[in-house]
């Protein structure tokens, strides 16, 4: 049901934009003014906020001619952090106490190779596809002390995906520096997951690989020319 009203709103918008382009606007077209520009897209949400389009750190892209681009998400996360605790029981002599360490690393990398196909002045369907890639890595340390009891435990685990994303949408320029845009992706990805898990009493580890076929929900977007 999702789908299909995604669907459906993707259809509305491209004919919106098309007749509204028609009727109101001049018909100087800025297709041809792309080369050699840089831009910055954003995501607008169902309640018109802006959010990152593919990459929290930086999304954008860059056209080197005037129906081709390169574009580019990049995501990036880092955390270090302590956790510290010292309690007793009602009844107990032992003061007890849980000491943690936790460092985290991620980092997303998603580009493509798009191709502009001019429908009207200012209005144009676009393709693309390029790979994607992601790592992330976890490092976590516990050691807690309980009724005199010392229980050490350390866990880490490494994830990384490769993969291809293909996208298909339209773009309507409404202004030289501006345009909005509609589009579907799908995404095609082999993942690999290794973990590790010791302590004083047990000692495991744990590897996994999948293959995935993913789509994404119809994304709105504006974007921003200089």
């Amino acid at each position: 049901m999702f789908f299909r009203i995604n669907s459906f709103t993707f259809l509305f918008f491209t004919i919106f934009v098309f007749s509204f382009s028609t009727i109101c606007l001049p018909q100087a077209s800025y297709l041809d003014s792309l080369d050699s520009r840089f831009a910055l897209q954003f995501q607008i949400t169902r309640d018109f906020q802006l959010t990152d389009f593919q990459g929290t750190i930086f999304s954008g892209k860059y056209h080197f001619s005037r129906r081709d681009a390169i574009r580019l998400g990049l995501s990036l996360n880092f955390g270090d952090s302590e956790h510290k605790s010292d309690y007793s029981g009602i009844d107990s002599v032992f003061l007890n106490n849980f000491n943690g360490d936790e460092n985290r690393f991620s980092i997303t990398i998603n580009s493509q190779y798009i191709r502009y196909f001019s429908l009207a002045e200012n209005i144009a369907l676009f393709g693309g596809v390029g790979p994607a890639f992601t790592f992330r890595s976890r490092d976590e340390e516990l050691k807690k002390s309980e009724d005199g009891t010392v229980e050490f435990r350390n866990t880490n685990s490494t994830e990384y995906s490769i993969g291809c994303d293909i996208i298909l949408g339209g773009e309507w320029w409404f202004h030289k520096q501006l345009s909005l845009s509609a589009e579907y992706g799908s995404n095609f990805s082999y993942s690999s997951f290794e973990g590790e898990a010791n302590s004083d009493e047990v000692e495991g580890k744990t590897d996994a690989s999948s293959f995935n076929i993913s789509g994404d929900n119809v994304r709105f977007g504006i974007t921003v020319y200089f």
